[in-house]
């Protein structure tokens, strides 16, 4: 069985809570034995943790969990909002139309939604 996770932040000031609920997500569904699809998409005042030069998330800890296969996404229409440009994120983060629209297309595949 293959686990499928969507995580949807959209608050700065969730990012603590979102890693640690990923790492435990992580842990928990490796010590099961079980192969997993986990994907966070990010919207609004969130897309600061993700941004080179913020200081809200250091790149390493989001990369430990790339290296996990963790899917980090954002969505463009926040990054028009915010003024935020694609060299200004992170190489690892993956650009998506609407986050909305990801979310929805995510649970209609089968992932179950969590917002921390």
């Amino acid at each position: 069985m293959i686990v499928k996770v969507v995580f949807d932040i959209n608050q700065e000031e969730r990012w603590s809570v979102l890693i640690g609920n990923l790492k435990n997500v992580v842990k928990g569904i490796r010590e099961l034995g079980s192969e997993y699809c986990l994907e966070v998409v990010i919207m609004g005042t969130a897309i600061n943790g993700i941004k080179k030069l913020s200081g809200i998330l250091k790149k390493e800890e989001l990369e430990e969990l790339v290296e996990k296969n963790v899917i980090f996404s954002v969505c463009n229409n926040t990054m028009k909002k915010y003024n935020v440009k694609k060299e200004d994120l992170y190489d690892f983060i993956k650009v998506v139309p609407a986050g909305v629209i990801e979310l929805i297309l995510k649970q209609q595949d089968g992932y179950s939604y969590i917002k921390p």
